[in-house]
């Protein structure tokens, strides 16, 4: 649950406010693309038609690494929370095609229980009703938001980072490559960022 209020109170409203293609929602998910590339070279955002259905499409490696079924997890909640806010109370998830070969825990995430799951794919994806693609969004980005902080409560980016990572303590010893791949950043940037507050991965 702390994982989704990340996504669904910081992580979707970081990207979402930085849109300036609101006439489509096609438009404004590659947006969202491009702003994710600036801070993760390791993740590929796209949208793509398939068999007659528009995909929003999230494209990973390292599927057989130990932390990528906690990423895909993250990704999937991501794009549902992305789709909804754009789209608006009409959204309703319906597919979504995971690389992991289980479907649980996935379709167990919030938001997610309804959805039919295609496991064992090449990619992670969710199906967009094609009368949404070309629609204008629902959203009104905020030009008062912050557009390029990851920010906790306290506009702290430490503090975000260390409410992701609550709910995989059990893991044990959590290391900064897996924190990177479960919020899709670069270890660097997590890095240069908590130094910016005069702290380390460490102490967080």
């Amino acid at each position: 649950m702390l994982t989704w209020t990340l996504c669904h109170d910081i992580y979707v409203p970081r990207f979402a406010n930085q849109i300036t293609q609101t006439h489509s929602l096609k438009a404004a998910l590659e947006e969202v693309s491009q702003l994710l590339k600036q801070i993760s070279d390791n993740v590929s955002l796209s949208v793509v038609s398939r068999g007659g259905k528009w995909w929003l499409v999230r494209e990973k490696q390292d599927a057989e690494r130990e932390w990528f079924r906690y990423a895909e997890m993250f990704s999937a909640m991501f794009m549902n929370e992305l789709l909804k806010k754009l789209v608006g109370s009409q959204w309703r998830l319906a597919e979504v095609g995971i690389q992991d070969l289980e479907a649980e825990p996935s379709n167990l995430l919030p938001g997610m229980k309804s959805a039919q799951f295609f496991t064992g794919r090449p990619v992670s994806a969710i199906s967009i009703a094609n009368n949404w693609i070309n629609q204008p969004i629902a959203f009104t980005p905020s030009q008062t938001a912050p557009s390029t902080s990851f920010l906790g409560e306290e506009g702290k980016f430490s503090d975000a980072l260390a409410r992701a990572l609550t709910p995989y303590l059990s893991m044990g010893k959590i290391s900064i490559q897996f924190a990177g791949e479960l919020i899709d950043m670069n270890a660097r940037t997590i890095q240069r960022r908590l130094a910016n507050e005069d702290t380390t991965y460490r102490e967080v």
